[in-house]
């Protein structure tokens, strides 16, 4: 069975808004030096770095990291950075949310409808009664389990792409 490719990681740290934060935001953008490039429309900022195909979105309510590769020390590294300058340049004392989000991509070599139905096969059910009330044909499906282990909640999706 083939490794599955890390593509995606997406971090994001929600929180109260408050006014201050305005006042803060340039500031605290500044101290994220990894990112060579900004956009801003003065009420939040993007930072990039497109070389290393990241970046950090600073709002009101939120920040959050994206990285589309799969350097895994560079999301670390990253991510710990704005934990470590964020929170206290911006004045953050409490956080609502915590969210962490990977998307990885495993290469099969089959085509997408064969993927489909092999899916459908394993991962819904068979029951003759439930097969009898749903359309014959199955164009294609999302696999989607929720766990929770308090106080953290995990999703896992699966499906065909």
């Amino acid at each position: 069975m083939q490794k599955p490719n890390l593509h995606k990681t997406i971090f994001q740290i929600t929180y109260k808004p408050e006014l201050k934060f305005y006042g803060l935001l340039m500031e605290a953008a500044q101290k994220m030096n990894e990112y060579p490039h900004w956009s801003t429309d003065k009420l939040s900022i993007i930072l990039r770095n497109y070389e290393k195909h990241c970046s950090l979105s600073i709002r009101h309510n939120t920040f959050t990291y994206e990285q589309d590769s799969s350097d895994e020390d560079m999301e670390a590294k990253f991510i710990q950075n704005a934990l470590e300058n964020l929170p206290s340049a911006l004045q953050i004392k409490i956080f609502n949310r915590f969210g962490y989000r990977r998307k990885y991509i495993i290469a099969v070599n089959m085509p997408f409808e064969s993927l489909v139905s092999v899916l459908h096969i394993k991962l819904f059910s068979q029951d003759d009664k439930l097969r009898s009330i749903m359309p014959s044909k199955i164009e294609d499906l999302m696999y989607r389990i929720d766990f929770m282990e308090d106080p953290y909640k995990y999703h896992i999706t699966a499906g065909p792409v």
